[in-house]
């Protein structure tokens, strides 16, 4: 019996996730392996799929990208291109959240000169709504109730480990 996961991750973490399910997905469905029926979904926080996540056949994977408005990070062509190609039901934007704010480290600038958004709501508050729509993502996939969640790791470009339950 496998035991069904869920892969996720923040920032480019996610983006590593969602290749890492590609990779299974892929495997599992050229091979007849059925190791792909045990990842179940992908979460992403301030995130998107890398290019391979879209070419692969995503029935019964569930998937939720969680972005936050105010994110100078993470935004663009690639929010845009998981949006239209996902659903707005797979996506969900915190009002005043932005990028350093899914983590616990200062304000960045990242790559080519993008520097992160003001948040208008606490880092507390951001991190509660995350927690919120992670858990009941995890909930509607899985059929487990909240209490009975346990020792649930995501991993962070950042190589932190959250744990939520």
């Amino acid at each position: 019996a496998h035991i069904l996961q869920v892969i996720g991750g923040h920032s480019l973490g996610g983006t590593a996730a969602s290749q890492y399910v590609s990779n299974v997905v892929s495997k599992g469905r050229q091979e007849s392996d059925p190791e792909h029926e045990c990842v179940r979904g992908l979460l992403l926080w301030a995130s998107y799929p890398g290019p391979s996540f879209y070419e692969i056949d995503r029935k019964g994977l569930d998937t939720l990208g969680i972005f936050a408005e105010n994110d100078g990070i993470i935004r663009g062509e690639k929010v845009e291109r998981f949006k239209e190609e996902m659903g707005d039901n797979v996506f969900e934007c915190i009002k005043g959240g932005n990028h350093s704010g899914f983590a616990d480290y200062a304000p960045i600038h990242g790559p080519f000169g993008f520097k992160d958004g003001e948040s208008t709501i606490s880092r507390t508050v951001q991190q509660e709504l995350i927690v919120e729509l992670s858990v009941q993502f995890l909930e509607r996939i899985n059929s487990i109730p909240h209490s009975e969640m346990k020792n649930i790791n995501v991993a962070t470009s950042y190589g932190a480990i959250s744990r939520v339950g």
